[in-house]
């Protein structure tokens, strides 16, 4: 490799991993493997033009002691390009257990020494037309999804395509999806194209606001100074000690990590909203289009940050396109309008309640300065002055014939979000045959049209259950009076997922750290996980049933198989080993030690058996998602999804429930899909995996 293919490689992985919007500081071990795997896959390309492959092998390109990495990490160390990020907390602690005992690893970061904004940014961005159709890329029959093509114009490949169609691994040999006949691939390509074909613009109306008021809107606290997004972090933290050195009264208050922390987010939040503007005027005008990816369990994903399913402010300035669009009357679409954005500012019990805040809030959106003021408490507040904002714009100009249709567009093409009410324990509801949780979950309708919210009923019931069962009361009256819903989800969300008892512990300690002590916090984790297998009982029971079959399967050195309609799904954990790496720093004449893991060939039964739930309740997820989708598309909807979001325009978006529960009802007997799954893994021979796959 020549001079200049080396600082082209070092630009993109800086590229990579240095994103200048989010990202200040990544893990010395992620640089090394990054800059490593950059190294070997130029290599290879290069080794594909040339008949003599052999002088590779001799040149060590195959070592995996990530030699090539750690040459070029100390080669920017030494030319100053990086630099490493002393006694900074940059991530949640997570508690490891190794040989018995817990511990909190300590990660080397490094940060770049120049200004990041010089970084090519690494964004899949939107297209201005249309997107490639999914299809063979070969002419024969797909058998795997890396023999499919489509999307971007160039075809990327390597790790900026491979980042978005297996989100989860790099992994290629071992998890991937299977497609098997010509009328699945046909079905899973049909919606993928239908998908990444429907064409979005920039909400103009809003995009004018934000450049009218931005003064306003960065006073009361929506938007960032924009004069942030160029300052050097070094350069201002340098100028912060300096005034928090003078100000001894500050001492008192907060520490200097805790301001440059505060600073770090502060520019990061101004820089990301900055790009978003300068994104959305450039798009403006246009119709544009978002490609469709996949990742191995088939869930839909969309890359960028120029999407719905991004934040509040990149979700606010996206229409669907105005053209060809079905336009209702006024009133109609007004009524469902509205009452679909009152849902943006507060999550309402009932549809009635939300009827009721519109009738006597209305008068007070008549002025856009008030409704700036008053959304300041919304869930969603930009896209809820966003919408506001039009109706206002509207109705100023209704006098005018000509603005008619404009006004009648705007309420057909702004988006309406209807998100699945915990989808995991609706599915896990389905399987069980729970009627009560069914209900709990929206999944079957309340005759009085009450909104549940299942996590609501589980912090209901663990009050009751906590006050009963921890002898200690004042304790059990502090955790009461403490518990909300946010702590109440993070604890029995990911418990079903395999959340461990220490890692609870330590996520009620995080929550509660001014009440509860670290052992106070392990006493509570341990009265929910009692609570959780004593009252959800037969969810319990499903989850071990269907880890076991993971564990059997991983044993019987087998990867695991999950099939739907549309494709099926392999994965094959397998045990990553750790190996030590010392980095010399010659600036500072130091030795520093790296952990990396690398993947062996025995299979990882653990890791096999927490996975396997988890992924079969996503699979579902994703195809109960492309189902909505497809019928959706059938009826000439608009439609955007990601996971179980859906996202239409008021004259569809009334379907989109029923539709979402008649693909539960077509699913058939749960019972036998879970045989199925018995058979396929631990009775069926060993289907033989396509080339790539093993």
């Amino acid at each position: 490799m020549g001079h200049y293919t080396l600082e082209g490689l070092i630009v993109h992985v800086l590229g990579v991993l240095f994103n200048p919007v989010e990202v200040s500081a990544v893990r010395v071990a992620s640089l090394i493997e990054k800059r490593h795997a950059s190294v070997r896959l130029q290599a290879e390309l290069l080794m594909s033009r040339r008949k003599d492959k052999s002088q590779y092998k001799e040149k060590g390109l195959s070592d995996e002691k990530y030699s090539l990495g750690v040459g070029l990490f100390q080669f920017m160390l030494e030319r100053n390009v990086i630099e490493y990020v002393p006694n900074v907390e940059l991530q949640t602690p997570q508690v490891i257990k190794k040989k018995g005992s817990y511990f909190i690893p300590k990660y080397n970061y490094v940060t770049c020494t120049f200004d990041m904004s010089l970084l090519p940014t690494k964004l899949n961005l939107p297209m201005v037309c249309k997107p490639v159709e999914w299809c063979s890329a070969t002419g024969e029959i797909p058998q795997t999804l890396s023999d499919l093509t489509g999307g971007y114009l160039s075809s990327p490949t390597g790790e900026i395509y491979d980042r978005y169609r297996l989100l989860s691994t790099i992994d290629h040999n071992h998890f991937g999806i299977i497609l098997g006949t010509n009328d699945d691939y046909l079905k899973l390509c049909g919606v993928m194209n239908k998908l990444q074909s429907q064409p979005f613009e920039i909400n103009r109306i809003w995009l004018e606001f934000f450049h009218k008021y931005d003064d306003l809107l960065v006073a009361e606290g929506y938007l960032m100074k924009r004069e942030l997004a160029s300052l050097k972090l070094k350069e201002v933290s340098d100028e912060l000690r300096n005034f928090y050195m003078d100000d001894t009264e500050v001492h008192k208050i907060c520490s200097y990590s805790d301001m440059v922390s505060t600073l770090c987010k502060c520019l990061q939040r101004a820089r990301y909203e900055d790009m978003l503007l300068k994104l959305a005027d450039a798009y403006n005008g246009y119709q544009f289009y978002l490609p469709a990816f996949l990742d191995f369990r088939g869930i839909i994903y969309r890359s960028g940050v120029l999407h719905f399913h991004e934040r509040d402010l990149a979700r606010s300035l996206i229409l669907f396109s105005t053209k060809n669009i079905k336009v209702l009357n006024d009133d109609s679409i007004f009524k469902e309008f509205m009452l679909a954005n009152s849902f943006l500012y507060f999550a309402f019990d009932t549809v009635n309640a939300a009827k009721y805040w519109l009738d006597v809030n209305l008068d007070s959106f008549n002025m856009i300065r008030d409704t700036i003021m008053f959304a300041k408490d919304a869930k969603n507040p930009l896209q809820f002055i966003a919408t506001i904002n039009s109706i206002l714009y509207c109705f100023q100009h209704k006098c005018n014939p000509s603005c008619i249709p404009l006004a009648q567009e705007a309420y057909a093409s702004i988006p309406i979000t209807q998100d699945a009410s915990a989808s995991a324990y609706q599915i896990m509801s389905y399987f069980l045959l729970d009627e009560g949780l069914a209900k709990s979950t929206n999944l079957i309708p309340d005759p009085h049209e009450i909104i549940h919210d299942i996590y609501t009923h589980i912090l209901h019931e663990l009050e009751k259950y906590i006050k009963s069962e921890m002898p200690d009361w004042k304790l059990s009256r502090t955790v009461c009076n403490q518990f909300t819903r946010k702590i109440v989800k993070g604890i029995f969300m990911p418990i079903i997922y395999g959340k461990t008892l220490m890692s609870t512990a330590i996520s009620i300690h995080d929550s509660l750290y001014k009440f509860l002590s670290y052992k106070e916090s392990f006493e509570v984790a341990k009265v929910c996980f009692q609570f959780w297998k004593k009252k959800y009982r037969g969810l319990e029971s499903l989850i071990q049933l269907i880890r076991g079959i993971g564990w059997i399967a991983a044993a019987r050195d087998r990867p695991v198989y999950y099939r739907v309609k549309y494709f099926t799904t392999l994965q094959d954990y397998m045990v990553m080993e750790p190996i030590k790496i010392m980095v010399y720093d010659r600036i500072h004449k130091t030795k520093r030690q790296v952990s990396m893991r690398v993947s062996t060939s025995k299979r990882d039964r653990r890791k096999t058996e927490i996975s396997t739930f988890v992924n079969f309740i996503h699979q579902k997820d994703a195809y109960i998602a492309m189902s909505v989708v497809e019928e959706m598309l059938s009826m000439g909807a608009p439609i955007y999804t990601v996971h179980d979001n859906f996202i239409s325009t008021a004259p569809y978006h009334q379907y989109i429930a029923k539709v979402y529960t008649g693909v539960f009802c077509n699913m058939g007997p749960p019972l036998s899909i879970i045989n199925e799954f018995i058979y396929q893994n631990l009775i069926a021979p060993l289907p033989i995996c396509p080339v790539g796959l093993k």
